[in-house]
């Protein structure tokens, strides 16, 4: 079945313009997308490696979670989804605000972030989506973004500082 999104204005609200998955997103009007980095109480991040199935970045190596938002579904809604869905932990997102957003063209990016201790044998990974998941350090992850092994986001720079901020 077709993934549908619910679209939202520049400010983030809610409309009523839906789309399919895939489908351009008209002018004026913005999809949400959220990203988790989940950091360890001893300052590593939380980190998967893409399924080979992915149509971008295939056994890329990846922060916490990321993903769309589908319909009539808040960035704290589709946080709390993704996270179950991907990795198999269970963290309500209702009252955790996302620490910055960054808005493109056609989306607008929530960025979260939470000190959290998972246990690796503990996780259910999904298995069309994530091969793997293990905790890097930042060293460990600027490595293997320079060897185009982990995804290399626009806003690394961002992301790192408030990494470090929490550690």
């Amino acid at each position: 079945m077709a993934e549908i999104w619910g679209l939202c204005d520049e400010n983030g609200n809610l409309t009523t313009k839906r789309i399919f998955r895939g489908q351009k997103i008209p002018q004026g009007y913005y999809h949400k997308i959220v990203h988790l980095c989940i950091i360890s109480s001893d300052g590593k991040l939380l980190s998967q490696q893409r399924s080979p199935l992915k149509d971008t970045f295939p056994l890329y190596w990846d922060v916490t979670v990321g993903g769309s938002t589908i319909l009539d579904e808040t960035e704290n809604q589709a946080m709390t989804r993704e996270l179950k869905e991907e990795l198999g932990i269970d963290i309500d997102f209702t009252n955790i605000s996302p620490v910055f957003l960054i808005k493109g063209t056609d989306f607008i990016d929530y960025w979260f972030f939470i000190k959290y201790d998972v246990d690796l044998k503990k996780l259910t990974l999904q298995k069309d989506e994530v091969k793997d998941a293990v905790y890097y350090s930042i060293q460990q992850v600027e490595e293997l973004i320079s060897q185009g092994k982990f995804i290399d986001y626009l806003y690394s720079n961002i992301i790192k500082e408030v990494i470090s901020l929490m550690i």
